[in-house]
């Protein structure tokens, strides 16, 4: 019984750290400028794309995924840009609907490259309501690479839209 309630708590004690790392994540502000690196945007989102829809896939999830064609250069920081893209697949994970397919399509404008990730919303209720504290980190890794992401919510649908700025 000792053990178990030691157990518990030790847990109960790394959800807290957890929390407050991913709340540091999202709120802090100080950053070293020379995490900055310039990418070939359509070769590493191919990949990176790919993989996360294998993944998807894996769940059960349909993942149509429009062909990137054209090359552009982004400028990102390797760590942020990473937790961006795992943040959100780890969200479709849990809260999309794996009846809807998960559409993720671009397009540019003068200054942007605009990655739209679009899915249905589970009907059935979450066992915990979700905090969003994964949707802040990604407003804050995106307005901090000099971009931003914008949050489309409606009942049954979710769309988040990454604004890339190009070099």
């Amino acid at each position: 019984e000792y053990l178990q309630k030691t157990k518990a708590n030790a847990y109960a004690m790394k959800e807290i750290t957890d929390q407050l790392f991913r709340y540091f994540l999202a709120f802090s502000k100080g950053r070293n400028v020379e995490e900055w690196v310039v990418i070939n945007g359509k070769n590493v989102l191919e990949k990176l794309l790919e993989e996360q829809g294998m993944f998807l896939k894996s769940q059960g999830f349909q993942v149509n995924i429009e062909p990137l064609e054209q090359d552009f250069e982004i400028r990102i920081n390797e760590e942020e840009f990473g937790r961006i893209f795992d943040n959100l697949f780890i969200n479709i994970g849990k809260y999309a609907d794996a009846g809807e397919a998960v559409t993720i399509f671009h397009n540019f404008s003068s200054k942007y490259f605009v990655l739209s990730l679009k899915n249905g919303i589970k009907k059935e209720k979450q066992e915990f309501e979700s905090t969003k504290i994964g949707l802040r980190i990604v407003e804050n890794f995106m307005k901090h690479m000099g971009g931003r992401a914008k949050v489309i919510e409606a009942e049954d649908c979710f769309e988040i839209v990454l604004y890339f700025p190009v070099l």
